[in-house]
C-alpha cells in the first residue's frame, strides 16, 4: 500500500511539472508574439519609415541608449540607407527564452533578416519590454559565409 501511494505522489508531481511547465512555455509564446507584433515591428517600421529619433526614444533598452547616442544612432542609420538601400522589411526567423531564476529577468531573444535594397543582414535582438540590438552578421550568400559585421546600431 505504501509503494502505492508513493507512486501516486510521484505520477502526481509530474503531472503537475508538466502542467506547470506547459503554461509557463504558453505564456513565453504568447509574450513572443506580443513583443514581435508590437515592439519588433514598430522598430522596424520606423526605421523603414527613416523616423530614426523616434525608433531611438521609444524602442531601444536604456541600457543601448547609454552605450549609443542617439546622433550615432540617426546617423549609422542614414549611413546605412546610402550604402545598402531602403530598409524593405524584416522576417522573423526564431525566438528564445531567457530567464533568471533568481531575478525577475526574462528576454526574449528574436532572431531573423532585415532586408534592405542591396543586402540582406542577420539580426538578434534581446527583447524585454525594449529592444537591445545583440548580435549581426551580414549575410553573404549564406549564413554559413557571414562576416561579422558592428554589433552596434542596428
Amino acid at each position: 500500500m505504501k509503494n502505492v501511494l508513493i507512486g501516486v505522489a510521484v505520477a502526481i508531481a509530474v503531472i503537475a511539472l508538466i502542467v506547470f511547465i506547459y503554461v509557463k512555455m504558453k505564456a513565453v509564446t504568447e509574450r513572443a508574439a506580443a513583443i514581435s507584433e508590437d515592439v519588433i515591428a514598430r522598430y522596424v517600421g520606423l526605421l523603414q519609415s527613416r523616423k530614426y529619433e523616434e525608433a531611438y526614444d521609444t524602442c531601444l533598452s536604456d541600457g543601448f541608449k547609454k552605450k549609443w547616442p542617439k546622433a550615432e544612432f540617426v546617423a549609422a542609420h542614414q549611413a546605412r540607407v546610402d550604402e545598402f538601400g531602403a530598409l524593405q522589411g524584416w522576417k522573423e526567423n526564431d525566438y528564445q527564452h531567457e530567464a533568471n531564476l533568481f531575478t525577475s529577468e526574462s528576454l526574449i531573444g528574436f532572431n531573423g533578416i532585415l532586408s534592405y535594397a542591396n543586402r540582406e543582414v542577420f539580426v538578434l535582438y534581446k527583447v524585454d519590454s525594449a529592444i537591445q540590438p545583440y548580435l549581426i552578421m551580414e549575410i553573404a550568400g549564406s549564413i554559413g559565409t557571414s562576416t561579422s559585421l558592428s554589433q552596434g546600431i542596428w
